[in-house]
């Protein structure tokens, strides 16, 4: 938990539920500069290790293979109603935010949960874990045996990718959102975001689509990642004001 300074329940401060990328991952207890930032703006920051992470044993780790959508999604909720919980933080302002993995746990969550959170920030993330996994197989070779084993078989699994990917469910969003990705990124299929995209834009939904050219799966460079923070607090600002 990253909280700012000053929050108390005199001075209620909106939230950020903020999911790490994976599958695996963890959010560990040290200096992270995206949540960091965020909470000297005066956001408070769960930065919550849902089931599947990292660091809590092989068990812990295995409870989401296959199935990683259905089991993580009430970890998300229950740390959504955890924070509103909290008096210092105000319940009517927290959004979802993540990157890669995370990021499409994000989006999952804002579809199969529209009125969930206020907002959804994700980075660098897969719409659409069939042609994701299709396309990983030629980039990795034989190690694509672990993303099946963890994520699913895109032809034995197609029926579940499917309903897990937010792609196909682009009409049941509500919630602003901002997209950033790396115009590079060779883990998706660009057309894909572009037409999940213009889907949401077409229903009125607010959505911002960030491309940052010359970038890869990872926003690496100093300037980049700036900026990319800053259309982050812009979007926040915009959306939790009061």
């Amino acid at each position: 938990m990253f909280r700012p300074h000053g929050a108390n329940a005199a001075a209620l401060v909106p939230a950020v539920v903020f999911l790490h990328g994976g599958p695996g991952g963890l959010s560990p207890r040290v200096w992270q500069a995206q949540p960091q930032h965020l909470a000297n703006q005066g956001y408070a920051v769960f930065a919550v290790n849902y089931r599947g992470s990292e660091s809590y044993g092989k068990s812990f780790l295995r409870l989401d293979d296959r199935r990683h959508a259905e089991v993580i999604l009430p970890d998300i909720l229950a740390a959504r109603d955890w924070l509103a919980n909290k008096d210092w933080i105000d319940a009517d302002r927290i959004a979802l935010m993540g990157a890669s993995f995370g990021g499409s746990l994000t989006l999952h969550t804002l579809s199969a949960e529209p009125l969930s959170f206020v907002a959804g920030v994700a980075h660098v993330a897969p719409v659409n874990w069939i042609s994701t996994l299709e396309i990983a197989a030629g980039r990795i070779g034989p190690a694509i045996a672990w993303q099946h084993a963890e994520i699913g078989h895109p032809i034995e699994d197609a029926e579940r990718l499917r309903r897990d990917s937010p792609y196909f469910h682009s009409d049941r969003f509500e919630r602003p959102l901002l997209l950033a990705y790396g115009a590079n990124d060779r883990r998706y299929a660009k057309h894909e975001i572009g037409e999940f995209v213009a889907s949401i834009r077409a229903r009125g939904v607010p959505i911002e689509h960030l491309a940052f050219a010359g970038e890869g799966h990872f926003i690496a460079s100093k300037q980049d990642l700036i900026e990319l923070q800053r259309a982050t607090l812009r979007f926040l600002e915009a959306w939790l004001s009061e």
